[in-house]
């Protein structure tokens, strides 16, 4: 299975309270991801508030499963503004399969990124 996940938001997130602040969201969010999944599951920063994740031999319904409790472990964690102000975010994902919906890495990230909005 292949995820494409996006900050959302996030140029709001930047605007609103700094680029620090952006920087330490994407810093969290890549952390969580590392420490949630599998040493064999590939993931990185794909551009800007994006990132992406190849989860090796499981099947998408497990995936919504893992990313669900992630999101909610996000959702909790406060993050502080430039201004001392405290907030939270979430993220969007769109998720595709292999071999059932893309036979070629481009065909299940342009699912996957259909997906995701």
């Amino acid at each position: 299975s292949l995820c494409l996940l996006d900050v959302d938001h996030f140029k709001q997130v930047n605007d609103r309270h700094g680029h620090h602040a952006g920087d330490d969201v994407l810093m969290s969010l890549g952390r969580l991801l590392r420490r949630r999944f599998r040493v064999e599951d590939l993931r990185g920063r794909w551009g800007g508030e994006e990132f992406i994740i190849a989860f090796k031999h499981e099947e998408k319904n497990l995936v919504k499963l893992a990313l669900a409790r992630i999101m909610e472990e996000l959702k909790k964690h406060e993050f502080q503004g430039e201004n001392g102000e405290n907030f939270h975010v979430t993220f969007s994902a769109g998720l595709s399969s292999f071999p059932d919906e893309g036979s070629s890495l481009q065909e299940l990230v342009k699912l996957a990124d259909r997906r995701l909005y």
